[in-house]
């Protein structure tokens, strides 16, 4: 009865997923025309712009500002438009078409050309770890071009600043002259402008001069051909021979909306410069844990013996887990579809919540179970109870963020659902409506077995108590096994988040994604389970004999 329900709601809500997105590459409102009022709204500051305008404080500066942009106040020390570079960071997940604003070189009005050839002519890698943030939010190549353009503190002298980039001294003499003090990794992370890599500003064709001029200085708003070519304007596109149907403010899906990296649940900035191998990474993890998780499903819907309490309480963690992966799996797919990312973003962190309260709810069982406290109610009763809590806590916890992403002046605690990707896009969101809840769960799970084992432990003292718990130890073991697995993953998280090392991050994505896998292993690779299946063979072969025998005779 379960199974065929939760198939059936399974498979609809994945096929009108389907049919959205399969809608958006063949409708042609996914690739709207720049003249019509989804791409007009998307060229002003009071719509959606990302990454086709700007509406900051460097617009006027770069001769990107969308329209109707206002200026605020009269800007101090920023660096002339000649000074900046757009750099693709290796350790910052900007798409292949966009890369990171920075200043690379010193106003033309320098006279020191040492600090000018370490400013302009060091290494030309540009990492994040290695830059330098004004107070202004401006990112700087290096140490030597924040020098040139005077945005440093005036404690901080040449000599000094050569000795916060030698690599050979000293790390105590580094602290002395306060070196660690230039350097903020949440400023930086938090401080990049994106700016387009590859983009159009001229004309290749002959043309007239309004058309030129309209495309050299006209207004900024990135369009796009059918090949996801970029261009400045409209006009830009139109006198490099691209017809305006051809044109749009949206990129086509086909060059675009790769699949996520499993880090973006945890890390909103992708700080491995193997972002490829990670997402491959990511893709087969998560194919494989699916896979395992359809396989649980249907074992378990097969075979009703199986569906007693623990039975149920495995059998929803493995279908809410199901629903998070797959969700996951294929958010990056309605990127193009606004209210559709949106959504799936949402339904990912409900049912990634959802998950680890079923977690939550084997670790208390295991728990009750081991300690001999008995419920007044049955089993029926206690899992009513235990839907209540899986089902309504992230319920709460998802509305809240829903309620914060559709209401003004919420701030840094606006989740911002599908802005970048389809996921929770602000750190603190994040870390308020995610994270923070993920290591509540993560502390009881740990409490809850911490005194399992001592009960264990206790029970191995009565040797009849021993005797009739044999089957529940090995329940317990099971689990344990994959509360161990599920727990640690995501400690593997936060070191690595902590930590910003790639070995840890590689270990997150490949068990946690794999946990479908692990829970394969540990409910449905057992002797309980074999036993049915070959009682449910046997069975079938002795009705086939018998039916053989009866048209026999």
């Amino acid at each position: 009865m379960y199974f065929g329900y939760i198939l059936y709601v399974c498979s609809s809500v994945l096929m009108l997923i389907n049919v959205e997105c399969v809608a958006a590459k063949e409708n042609k409102m996914i690739r709207p025309k720049v003249s019509s009022s989804y791409c007009i709204e998307k060229f002003s500051c009071g719509g959606n712009h990302t990454n086709s305008c700007y509406c900051d404080s460097l617009c006027e500066t770069m001769g990107d500002c969308c329209k109707g942009f206002k200026t605020n106040k009269t800007l101090v020390n920023i660096p002339a438009k000649t000074q900046y570079s757009c750099y693709k960071i290796p350790k910052v997940s900007v798409r292949n078409a966009f890369g990171a604003l920075v200043v690379s070189a010193c106003p033309e009005n320098w006279n020191d050309d040492e600090s000018r050839t370490l400013c302009e002519h060091g290494k030309e890698r540009v990492e994040i770890n290695n830059t330098y943030v004004s107070s202004g939010g401006i990112i700087f190549k290096n140490l030597f071009c924040a020098f040139c353009s005077g945005v440093l503190p005036s404690v901080y002298s040449f000599r000094t600043l050569q000795v916060c980039t030698n690599d050979s001294l000293d790390e105590e003499l580094k602290k002395v002259e306060r070196c660690n003090d230039l350097y903020n990794k949440n400023a930086q992370i938090d401080s990049i402008r994106t700016c387009p890599l590859n983009v159009k500003k001229v004309c290749t064709i002959s043309t007239t001069d309004d058309l030129s001029k309209n495309c050299t200085d006209g207004y900024y708003g990135l369009v796009y051909d059918s090949f996801g070519n970029m261009y400045k304007n409209i006009y830009c596109g139109l006198c490099n021979n691209i017809s305006e149907n051809d044109l749009s403010c949206e990129k086509d899906k086909v060059n675009a909306g790769d699949p996520y990296v499993f880090t973006i649940l945890i890390n909103s900035t992708n700080t491995s410069s193997n972002g490829d191998t990670q997402m491959y990474a990511t893709v087969t993890a998560l194919v494989i844990s699916i896979v395992s998780l359809v396989i649980t499903l249907v074992v378990y819907g097969l075979f009703p013996a199986l569906m007693n309490l623990p039975g149920k309480i495995t059998f929803f963690l493995a279908l809410t887990l199901l629903l998070a992966q797959l969700l996951f799996l294929i958010s990056s797919e309605t990127e193009q579809i606004p209210w559709l990312c949106i959504a799936v973003a949402v339904l990912v962190h409900f049912f990634f919540t959802a998950a680890f309260c079923w977690m939550n709810v084997i670790a208390f069982d295991l728990w009750m179970t081991f300690s001999n406290r008995k419920f007044d109610c049955g089993d029926k009763m206690k899992f009513c109870y235990y839907n209540v809590y899986t089902w309504s806590v992230p319920a709460i916890i998802v509305s809240i963020g829903v309620i914060l992403n559709f209401s003004e002046k919420t701030g840094s605690l606006n989740p911002q659902y599908g802005k970048k990707e389809c996921w929770i896009f602000s750190e603190n969101a994040k870390l308020l409506l995610f994270i923070g809840p993920l290591a509540l769960f993560k502390l009881f799970d740990v409490v809850a077995f911490s005194c399992t084992v001592y009960y264990i432990r206790k029970a191995k003292r009565e040797a009849s108590f021993a005797t009739e718990g044999k089957g529940n130890v090995c329940l317990f073991f099971i689990n344990l096994k994959l509360s161990l697995i599920m727990g640690l993953t995501w400690t593997f998280a936060f070191l690595a988040k902590y930590t910003n090392n790639d070995i840890l991050w590689y270990m997150f994505i490949i068990f946690n994604a794999l946990q479908g896998f692990f829970i394969c292993v540990c409910f449905v690779c057992t002797k309980q389970v074999f036993n049915q299946v070959r009682k449910s063979f046997t069975n079938n072969l002795h009705v086939q004999s018998n039916d053989t025998k009866s048209s026999s005779v």
